[in-house]
């Protein structure tokens, strides 16, 4: 990766190569996809970097995005003349996703966006190919032909980061090669991925931060493991709207090694202000239930000797469906009702700050054994995953 833009109330880059610059009182949202975001509220509001050389050579321009201007919105720009393949531009025309080199050479997507709504959206060009691509959400949403498309060529002007764009732009990031199209599904659905080897950091594309206990056993499923017990504090991580609302899919994929599970213990909880849902624990009796908006599925056991896998995940069409070790052992077709707030999630218990969060058939005790390889994605899994997940 050549620069990376969090947005989160600065402009630097995370690599401290390229820091931008606010121009004309741009500034920066609470209401980021992940944290905050860099806020344009008018046309003479941007961002701007020195130099970052994408000439010559495969690139992957990425980000997401939320606008109200759907007419002539620039995501991201670096132009030295009017001159063909000399001014690129990426962002909005018309409605549609646009990708420019001047002179003809350009693509266009295929669907027309809607206003206030976050996408992601990644610009890809391809050097061997000699081709434009765009993707809407991790889907190729427009391409130029293949071939008909030599190089950008473009040098020393400085980069241009949301003119005229009016809105939110978040996780920006520039590589200097092609991004294969299951790189940037991972970038778009992949909300966090924490291993739990020997400290609480996120490895997947938002860089989210975990905190709580930082005791590990070098006994888990994939090298080290999350220790919890009785005691500890809870692990959690937050920031997790609009990642997480009522319409939006989701999955949750960990991995289990309990050493208690009679009396009972809340194991994993969604929670934000005065709102709280358990998505599985144990019973006092010591079975293990899957849970959506307060109905729970029949309780199956656990081995408290060997390690297992546990997926949920949630569409408006499927409901939520629960899997162990890649079997599917239960379905509820019930809407999902998020917070509406940032939502924290939780492994080991309830949160006992937040008075929604009230005992029911999973008791209420701390979850105590180990956690490892917890993976969170913004889209529902399929059976292709699931198996993946459940056999590394």
């Amino acid at each position: 990766m050549v620069s990376f833009y969090p947005f989160d109330g600065n402009a630097l880059d995370s690599y401290y190569t390229y820091n931008g610059t606010l121009v004309g009182g741009a500034t920066f949202t609470a209401a980021g996809y992940i944290r905050q975001a860099l806020l344009i509220s008018s046309i003479t509001q941007y961002v701007q970097t020195s130099f970052i050389n994408v000439a010559y050579q495969s690139f992957t321009i990425s980000g997401w995005i939320s606008t109200t201007n759907l007419i002539n919105a620039t995501f991201f720009s670096e132009c030295s003349a009017l001159v063909a393949r000399k001014c690129l531009t990426l962002g909005i025309r018309n409605r549609y996703l646009f990708m420019d080199f001047f002179g003809g050479f350009n693509a266009t997507g295929t669907t027309n966006l809607t206003t206030s709504k976050w996408f992601h959206i990644a610009f890809v060009y391809d050097l061997v190919a000699q081709q434009q691509l765009i993707y809407l959400n991790a889907i190729v949403n427009g391409q130029s032909a293949a071939g008909s498309t030599p190089p950008f060529i473009g040098t020393c002007q400085p980069v241009k980061i949301g003119v005229s764009f009016i809105g939110s732009i978040d996780q920006l990031s520039v590589t200097n090669r092609v991004k294969s199209a299951n790189e940037i599904l991972t970038e778009a659905t992949l909300i966090a991925a924490f291993s739990f080897n020997g400290n609480l950091l996120d490895s997947g594309p938002n860089r989210l931060t975990g905190t709580g206990p930082t005791s590990f056993s070098n006994a888990g499923r994939l090298s080290q493991a999350l220790q919890l017990t009785n005691t500890s504090s809870l692990f959690q991580m937050t920031g997790l709207t609009p990642a997480m609302t009522s319409s939006q899919p989701f999955s949750i994929s960990l991995w289990l090694k309990p050493q208690v599970t009679l009396g009972g213990s809340s194991v994993l909880v969604l929670s934000s202000t005065n709102w709280c849902m358990e998505l599985f624990g144990f019973t006092s009796a010591g079975g293990f239930v899957f849970k959506i908006n307060g109905v729970s599925s029949s309780a199956s056991n656990l081995s408290n000797t060997s390690w297992t896998n546990l997926i949920y995940t949630y569409s408006l069409t499927n409901g939520a469906q629960f899997f162990i070790n890649g079997n599917l052992v239960g379905n509820l077709q019930i809407v999902f009702a998020a917070g509406n707030s940032s939502m924290t999630l939780s492994i080991g218990g309830r949160p006992s700050s937040n008075p929604a969060c009230v005992s029911g058939l999973i008791a209420s005790g701390r979850y105590q054994g180990l956690v490892d390889e917890l993976q969170m994605f913004s889209r529902e899994l399929g059976s292709t995953d699931i198996t993946a997940l459940a056999n590394p």
